[in-house]
């Protein structure tokens, strides 16, 4: 049985679309001290953030 730790290994993403989105692969099993500024994403410019943070 394999254990899928990292997100592209569980989500089953390719490595490529990290890399498009300047993303980063991020362990699933640990805590990590990464916080993401929620006013941030109401700013954003990316219209694909702006309609998802609308539900919020």
């Amino acid at each position: 049985m394999e254990v899928k730790v990292f997100f592209l290994d569980f989500f089953e993403v390719k490595q490529e679309m990290l890399e498009k989105y300047a993303a980063f692969d991020i362990s699933l099993i640990n805590d990590i001290p990464l916080f993401i500024d929620p006013f941030l994403l109401f700013n954003s410019k990316k219209k694909i953030i702006k309609n998802n943070m609308k539900a919020f």
